[in-house]
């Protein structure tokens, strides 16, 4: 399991990494603060709501995640910061802890950015370490969009989603998306088909920088 997150997490930071690398003029990898909101939702099934305040290099961090199909809530607490490795790629990092209706977890995100051109990268992962209740421990790479910019704010692409659960087989799918720039945010839809559900799922991104 763990192996399998450092390989994940190594495949999601490498866009990242090689940017660093190439002979591009760029600033020293370094820490800043962001303050957003971002909001997904399922049809029909989950919905999720943070927001990030700024501190300096940091940020705090504090969301609210909700499936009434499966009775699930869980509200997270964190901290966290923006590591940029160069002009065009970085990671946002929050460490967390979360009190959800079936026990307590510890939570890692990382969230890798990456531009190439036309060509972006961008994706959220996420580890849970349960420390209570009868939750289990999981990887997340939900979702990875990799897009090309097509007209003005708009962007078309592919959603991958990779859910590992303890004691399960892994869920997995993928399928087109498409990313609008608006005047205040930025919104995503996708259209994704998963091994472990019956026909393709409806989703939906909100975020914005406050």
């Amino acid at each position: 399991m763990y192996t399998l997150s450092r390989n994940i997490l190594f495949l999601l930071l490498a866009p990242g990494m090689l940017a660093a690398q190439a002979p591009l003029p760029a600033p020293p990898p370094r820490l800043m603060g962001a303050s957003f909101l971002a909001a997904r939702y399922r049809v029909g099934a989950s919905g999720s709501l943070f927001v990030a305040g700024r501190i300096g290099p940091g940020m705090a961090v504090a969301g609210i995640i909700a499936n009434p199909e499966t009775h699930y809530g869980a509200f997270v607490f964190g901290a966290g910061t923006k590591v940029r490795v160069a002009s065009n790629a970085g990671a946002t990092v929050i460490a967390a802890g979360a009190s959800a209706s079936d026990g307590g977890s510890l939570r890692l995100y990382v969230m890798p950015a990456a531009g190439f051109g036309r060509l972006s990268v961008n994706g959220i992962t996420a580890v849970y370490q349960p420390i209570s209740g009868v939750n289990r421990a999981q990887l997340l790479v939900d979702p990875l969009l990799l897009s090309t910019r097509v007209a003005g704010g708009v962007r078309l692409g592919l959603a991958g989603v990779y859910i590992a659960t303890d004691g399960k087989l892994p869920d997995y799918g993928a399928g087109p998306s498409m990313q609008v720039r608006l005047p205040g945010g930025a919104l995503s839809l996708e259209l994704v088909s998963r091994t472990r559900r019956m026909g393709p799922e409806l989703r939906g991104a909100f975020s914005a920088a406050l």
